[in-house]
Formats: C-alpha cells, sequence, structure tokens
C-alpha cells in the first residue's frame, strides 16, 4: 500500500493503522463525528520526499513543512507538496 493511503487510514494519529482507527472512521460517517478528534482534516508532505520504507511510513518522522533560508529567493519559490485527506483511503477526494 502506498505509503499516503497509510498515512489518511491512521486517523487518531498513531502511527500505525489499527481497529480504533476504523471505528472513529464508522463513527464520521455515522455522524458520531463532526470531524476526527486526533487528526487535522489534511497532512502535508513535501512532494519530493522518499519514504525510507514505503510499507510503513513512520519508520522515520517524515517532514510536513519546509524551511526557506534568508537568503533564499523566495520571489520565484513555489513549493511542492503531496496533500493526504485523512479517512480518504482510497483517494476520492476533490478538493475545492
Amino acid at each position: 500500500m502506498e505509503p499516503e493511503r497509510l498515512i489518511a487510514a491512521d486517523v487518531n494519529q498513531s502511527g500505525s493503522v489499527t481497529v480504533v482507527d476504523l471505528i472513529q472512521m464508522r463513527k464520521l460517517i455515522l455522524n458520531y463525528y463532526d470531524e476526527f478528534p486526533n487528526a487535522p482534516s489534511w497532512r502535508f508532505i513535501p512532494a519530493d520526499y522518499e519514504f525510507p520504507i514505503p510499507t510503513n511510513p513512520w519508520f522515520e518522522p517524515f517532514p510536513t513543512q519546509m524551511e526557506l533560508s534568508p537568503t533564499s529567493p523566495v520571489a520565484n519559490f513555489v513549493p511542492h507538496f503531496t496533500g493526504i485527506k485523512i479517512g480518504d483511503v482510497n483517494g476520492s477526494v476533490i478538493p475545492n
């Protein structure tokens, strides 16, 4: 499975996919929750980041931000991130 899908499935942000994630997804679908209680709606990872072990994206902390040096030419800098919608394990989200 792709690391992005595993991160999307980890809705309680525990660093693994367990039955607790499934229970929380079910509660969201059944309107028990309006949003997942322990997770942001989206996670963003630099698009050029390569997971050392794709089947275990939590092997090492993955970056969720980029730092610019004070001397970086910001005018033409366009950061590229991969957006991961938490709970969207089939990749069907349509962001607006």
